[in-house]
């Protein structure tokens, strides 16, 4: 059963964020784990994954469920035996005054698969109506289940309006088409109530390691923001064989009085070279939030 780890609410008081995680219940090599919201009131609007950085458990998938109300990921092995625990997060929005119903009509999920099976695959999904803002996204390696496998190296916002997703094969060859999801809020949201709108603001941050065998970054949202996505990009030095990503996780990070730290919001990912492939690439992580502003209404 999910269970709530933590939870934020924006300066209006009007976004409500609550991230559960869903855990396998056995250890195997190749796992799929899907994280329900475990409140009625909300829809998915992010989420995450962590599997193992040793020998590696490594995330092949990341994404909304077509009913909006879970996140599914999955992880595998590759090329070095790993039974691990996948971890799966999903991060549920809600907005005061609407029904989870109203506020899927200010959602887009827009979802689009490359066309042909590559060992390099980049996906990339985009909106441009207008109207609508990038506040994440999700990706899905799709492969034969006999193959080798093809795994994550990259999903994260690319421009304004675009999310993108890279993957490759690491030591044999082996094909995929790449699933990417862009998850669009509208720019203004009326509540229908008192002419009550609002004005969606968002706020990307990102976060950066040093180049080095195994290492994570820790990107942090803003104070009075909510944080709905999470995305990692590993940065390649030319010439590398590339590493790979097994960590995009949503994380609370509590008050720390001895050093005056305050509570903190962010992602954390974190990616490996493998299966004795020397990599010393940096990596590169986002949290996205977002905060409402009254522009109509009493």
């Amino acid at each position: 059963m999910p269970e709530e780890l933590f939870k934020m609410i924006d300066d209006s008081a009007q976004v409500t964020v609550k991230v559960f995680r869903e855990k396998t219940s056995a250890a195997h090599r190749h796992d799929e784990v899907s994280c329900e919201l475990e409140d009625e009131s909300m829809v998915v609007i992010g989420g995450g994954a962590t599997g193992s950085g040793y020998p590696g458990g490594l995330l092949t998938a990341s994404f909304p469920r077509p009913d909006r109300k879970a996140w599914v990921a999955s992880s595998k092995d590759h090329g070095a035996a790993d039974e691990h625990d996948l971890s799966v997060f999903a991060i549920g929005l809600s907005i005061q005054g609407l029904s989870p119903e109203r506020l899927k009509s200010f959602i887009t999920y827009e979802e689009t698969t490359t066309p042909t099976r590559v060992s390099y695959p980049v996906g990339t999904a985009t909106r441009r109506d207008g109207a609508s803002t990038l506040v994440g996204g999700g990706f899905r390696l799709n492969m034969e289940q006999t193959a080798p496998g093809n795994l994550i190296t990259s999903s994260y916002p690319e421009f304004d309006q675009s999310w993108t997703a890279r993957g490759k094969d690491h030591g044999a060859q082996s094909k995929a088409t790449m699933t990417t999801w862009g998850i669009y809020m509208k720019k203004e949201i009326d509540i229908g109530i008192a002419n009550l709108k609002y004005q969606v603001n968002v706020l990307p941050t990102t976060g950066f390691s040093d180049p080095s065998g195994n290492h994570s970054a820790t990107a942090f949202i803003p104070k009075g923001f909510a944080m709905v996505g999470c995305g990692a990009e590993v940065q390649l030095t030319y010439g590398n064989i590339g590493q790979l990503i097994y960590q995009i996780e949503p994380a609370h990070f509590p008050a720390s009085p001895s050093d005056n730290t305050p509570e903190r919001w962010g992602v954390v990912a974190a990616s490996k070279d493998h299966a004795g492939h020397a990599s010393k690439d940096s990596l590169k992580t986002w949290a996205i939030g977002i905060r409402l502003q009254q522009i109509a209404g009493p």
